[in-house]
């Protein structure tokens, strides 16, 4: 069996762009000068890993959020894993920008 992987995507592009957005919208720069112990790098990026995860639960997979500081989430058992390492803090947006930078924004398609 053959897998239209692009075709697959296609069907899903809208719920798809809408939990990219959902991730994009949120600042998540890092701000030690509100950093504390529930929030560790400021409080923009505990709300785009809780974003994440509250993803990934929806989407059936078990979920596991490491003191603020990380998250990790699995699906299925056994002793192999396959391990997907990414980030959910971004630089300061700065300036230069034609659209707020966390507004997403499709503009001739892209």
């Amino acid at each position: 069996m053959t897998i239209d992987f692009k075709a697959e995507v296609e069907k899903r592009r809208d719920a798809l762009l809408a939990d990219l957005f959902s991730l994009l919208e949120i600042n998540s720069e890092r701000d030690d000068m509100k950093a504390d112990k529930e929030h560790p790098f400021g409080p923009g990026p505990v709300k785009a890993l809780e974003k994440f995860l509250e993803l990934a639960a929806r989407d059936g997979y078990s979920t596991k959020n490491v003191d603020n500081y990380a998250g990790h989430f699995e699906y299925g058992e056994g002793t192999e894993v396959l391990g997907i390492f990414a980030h959910m803090d971004v630089v300061p947006a700065g300036s230069g920008w034609d659209t707020d930078p966390y507004t997403p924004t499709i503009k001739d398609g892209k």
